[in-house]
């Protein structure tokens, strides 16, 4: 948590930091109950991610055009083909989450969702040769788990 050199909790920088996760954590939970609920009436969950994409899209055009967002840089073909890979597994990853919302309840994908870390924590050591985390790290995935 980012505090001052004289420790003040108050500072702007902490007060964004707090305020960036809460309003994250709102976004976030609002987005799986709105795609639940359009998954409910509309069962086609591509077509549901592809129109949020498109409408992401025309909102950074939008801004771009009138200048809200800053630069932003045209996409030209030698920036996006190192990138190529991670948009597609990036889209692969909201295809699943919306077939997952599509099958399952919302509580059921964040349980899933929160778990993703462990899973990471443990394939670490696997890939990477990294340590495993401490037990004391272990606390919070347990606590999901435990309910």
């Amino acid at each position: 948590m980012p505090v001052d050199k004289a420790g003040d909790l108050t500072s702007t920088t902490t007060v964004a930091f707090w305020a960036s996760i809460i309003l994250y954590s709102l976004f976030s939970s609002s987005m799986l109950l709105v795609n639940k609920l359009t998954l409910s009436y509309l069962a086609f969950p591509s077509t549901v991610s592809f129109i949020q994409i498109i409408a992401a899209v025309a909102i950074i055009r939008g801004a771009s055009v009138f200048n809200l967002l800053g630069d932003v840089d045209a996409l030209e073909k030698d920036k996006v083909m190192p990138y190529l890979f991670y948009v597609v597994l990036f889209a692969l990853a909201l295809l699943a989450n919306m077939k997952s919302l599509q099958h399952a309840n919302v509580e059921t994908v964040i349980v899933f969702r929160s778990l993703t870390p462990a899973a990471v924590a443990l394939l670490d050591p696997a890939f990477l040769e990294r340590d495993l985390p401490s037990p004391r790290s272990w606390l919070a995935p347990a606590g999901i788990v435990a309910g």
